[in-house]
């Protein structure tokens, strides 16, 4: 994934600390973002910025293992905005 947008990745984050993403389709609606462009942001939540997100079937939720959430700054934002 090349282009990401930080606020999306700020409302995916926030979904999954809090465990209350619900399943992929739900999860989706949530954010705004098709099924799809879910799951490219989880791609590249996982693959580039190594932290792994587990989708749990029984509580049909999302989460991180050992609760590494992501990090993003005031400053990512600000740059993000001014850009």
């Amino acid at each position: 994934m090349r282009r990401v947008d930080l606020k999306m990745l700020e409302k995916i984050d926030y979904h999954i600390r809090n465990k209350n993403t619900g399943n992929p389709v739900e999860f989706a609606k949530k954010v705004g973002l098709s099924r799809s462009g879910l799951f490219l942001y989880l791609s590249y939540i996982r693959n580039d910025l190594n932290k792994s997100v587990i989708y749990n079937r029984f509580k049909e939720t999302y989460f991180y293992q050992n609760n590494q959430g992501l990090e993003i700054t005031r400053k990512w934002l600000y740059l993000y905005q001014n850009n």
